[in-house]
């Protein structure tokens, strides 16, 4: 299997597009969200504010500091000096821990933050190579054409030599992959290169493996756990590819997600591939509950590699998430998951095999991670369990919100208390299959082509009585609506309908029949 090309354009802002499939409710404009997108009151404000620290004693905790050394800051002034000493402190303990040098350590904004560093290196680096390799072709071009002796055979076997070297580019995920990969490609101009996982979830080696040769990308992206799935990589697995990087690639892999399955340690992983540019990305989020502080690190493999990413680091990251990451490192003595964590993932795991086993129309990814992909039956889709299931106060990311769209399936976090699984799992087991798989499929099926049109419009009050172009609607926007539609439905539907159609209304009824037409033949 060869990788897929995909160049990818910053997306406009989504709206939830809602197609209500188990519950007898018209669609509304209120996001699938609700509960989650209201400001906090000000009494939450104060009492959060009281959890905190106390600035004030801080600061004086500070100017303690400064009397004791006899240091009078006049460079940065607030806590800029505390910040930077904070930093300092922290990738010194990750190097001693880790057994690596200084610059092999280097703290970010979480995995977000590291994610962004390697993508903005890389596309600074494909930038410097295809510029060298330019300059490199424009001389043997001159050399060729100044060499009177060189016929039109040679010529051409030093033009294809020099050809074949030209630098890859681009990075290479297996797909589904972390929201963010998608996005920071995007921001970055890099072009995404897609393995899909196979039809289980799982990670395709192989398929993976040849790609890498194929296309030789400038970044190899590994996610294990992978998110959104929560299906790891076994570790031979992973030294397959690790032992399969063409030269000059890099390699990125994410363990961000906690693993409850014995893994290879990131320490041997740095000391086995130092010659290689490896670099290990880890957070405190998922692993202490920390997303608020936003502290993540990223480990290279070699000091060379890790001083092309250092100009990338922010100045410094917060003093209060800092000190805390630094109390779990000394604690742990590296970067382990809190156990609670694992335990809620395992006892999950068990919650979840046995309703998969009681309603064999559903089932659920081989997960040992944070989040977990449910497959839905053919008769639902993400719209409706989405919506039917935020009726009762459960939230879940629908996979039609993907970077890449799939309505069959959604996503739930399984890193919390088990007893938010069971009121998931008590609450799908009451979705009245019956009664959907009974109904006739035009009208979910014009909830969800009007879903897709208010989605791209960025409009929730389309109707079926508007007209596509007077709400704003335009050909490139006719385009992607086009290509949803087909891929949600199977349904070819050509341009041309929504074209030529006065009302949104038109096209949804030519695609109920088109559907209709499918299924009867």
């Amino acid at each position: 299997m060869t990788a897929t090309k995909t160049n990818l354009s910053v997306s406009r802002k989504q709206h939830s597009g809602r197609s209500a499939m188990t519950v007898s409710h018209a669609a509304t404009s209120a996001s699938t969200d609700t509960g989650f997108d209201t400001p906090f009151t000000t009494a939450q404000l104060e009492e959060l504010r009281g959890l905190m620290s106390n600035d004030a004693e801080v600061e004086g905790f500070v100017e303690r500091l400064h009397r004791e050394c006899g240091a009078v800051d006049l460079k940065r002034g607030e806590y800029y000096p505390e910040l930077l000493r904070a930093t300092l402190s922290m990738r010194q303990q990750i190097a001693t821990v880790m057994g690596v040098d200084f610059v092999q350590a280097q703290p970010n904004f979480g995995s977000n933050g590291s994610i962004d560093a390697v993508f903005t290196a890389a596309r600074l680096f494909e930038t410097e190579s295809a510029r060298a390799w330019e300059a490199r072709r424009s001389a043997e071009i001159a050399a060729c054409l100044d060499d009177e002796m060189l016929d039109r055979t040679a010529m051409r076997e030093r033009l294809e030599a020099l050809e074949s070297s030209r630098p890859g580019h681009g990075v290479l995920v297996a797909t589904p992959t972390y929201f963010r990969n998608y996005n920071s490609a995007a921001s970055k101009g890099l072009t995404i290169h897609s393995v899909p996982v196979t039809a289980d979830h799982r990670f395709d080696t192989d398929s993976y493996i040849e790609a890498l040769e194929a296309v030789q990308p400038t970044v190899a992206v590994l996610v294990t756990p992978n998110n959104p799935t929560g299906v790891a990589i076994p570790d031979a697995d992973l030294r397959r590819v690790l032992d399969a990087l063409p030269e000059g690639t890099w390699c990125m892999l994410d363990r961000t997600l906690v693993n409850c399955q014995d893994e290879v340690s990131t320490r041997e992983l740095l000391d086995q591939y130092a010659h290689v540019n490896l670099v290990v990305l880890h957070s405190f989020s998922k692993y202490k509950g920390m997303s608020q502080h936003r502290v993540g690190v990223a480990l290279y493999s070699n000091p060379e590699f890790a001083q092309q990413l250092e100009p990338m680091l922010p100045l410094c990251l917060s003093l209060e998430g800092i000190v805390k990451a630094m109390h779990w490192i000394e604690r742990d003595g590296g970067f382990v998951p809190n156990p609670q964590t694992v335990e809620h993932i395992r006892e999950n795991r068990v919650r979840m095999e046995a309703f998969v086993a009681a309603h064999p129309r559903f089932s659920i990814t081989d997960f040992s991670g944070n989040y977990t992909l449910i497959t839905l039956p053919d008769e639902l889709d993400s719209y409706g369990v989405s919506d039917a299931l935020a009726e009762v106060g459960l939230y879940v990311m629908p996979g039609h919100a993907f970077p890449e769209p799939n309505a069959r399936v959604v996503r739930i976090h399984v890193g919390g208390a088990p007893e938010h699984v069971r009121t998931l799992t008590d609450a799908l087991a009451t979705l009245d299959l019956s009664a959907r798989a009974a109904s006739t499929d035009s009208q979910p099926i014009a909830r969800l082509v009007l879903a897709i049109f208010r989605r791209h419009l960025g409009n929730d009050e389309a109707t079926g009585e508007d007209d596509f172009f007077d709400l704003g609607g335009d050909s490139f926007l006719a385009m992607e609506v086009v290509a949803e539609v087909t891929r949600e439905l199977g349904f070819p539907l050509e341009l041309a309908v929504l074209l030529d159609s006065k009302t949104i209304g038109e096209v949804i009824s030519h695609v109920q029949a088109g559907v209709s037409g499918n299924k009867e033949a």
